[in-house]
């Protein structure tokens, strides 16, 4: 049967490449969009970065310094923020927030990418998270899920 009517793998795709992840931010990558017009709260050129690490925010040590605090931020689009300038993303608001708080030794990173579903999150904590000893993992997830459920493609 499979000579005559072959069954598509829906993952195939994915399978190529890194085992892991299907989707990940190169280290050390810079992008600049110019924002349509009529975009709410957004406008201009923005810029996207990312780190050593290939998530948003400052350089990673891996080897953490004594005595940061360190919050990593989990999600698909919602916390990626692909069209928001660097200043203006998540994860700045937040760590500039801890530290007019006193929180001075608080870093904040992004490790958030489009598209991503609770089996990437959960491949990223376990591959590429931990190591880093994070003290807070806040994960926004949940549309991309329900969106592949919809179209069939879920586990």
């Amino acid at each position: 049967m499979r000579l005559f009517w072959p069954l598509v793998d829906p993952y195939d795709a994915w399978r190529q490449g890194n085992s892991f992840f299907r989707s990940q931010h190169k280290p050390n990558f810079s992008r600049q969009v110019k924002i349509e017009p009529g975009l709410p709260g957004v406008t201009g050129i923005t810029t996207f970065t990312t780190n050593n690490l290939g998530f948003r925010g400052e350089d990673i040590r891996v080897r953490k310094p004594a005595g940061e605090f360190r919050i990593i931020l989990i999600g698909g689009s919602s916390i990626e923020c692909a069209v928001l300038d660097d200043s203006d993303s998540i994860e700045a608001v937040l760590q500039r927030q801890l530290v007019e708080m006193g929180a001075a030794r608080a870093r904040v990173y992004n490790a958030g990418k489009s598209g991503d579903r609770s089996d990437d999150h959960l491949a990223l904590v376990g591959q590429r998270i931990i190591h880093l000893q994070p003290d807070v993992v806040i994960v926004l997830a949940g549309f991309n899920d329900l969106r592949a459920a919809v179209a069939g493609l879920d586990y």
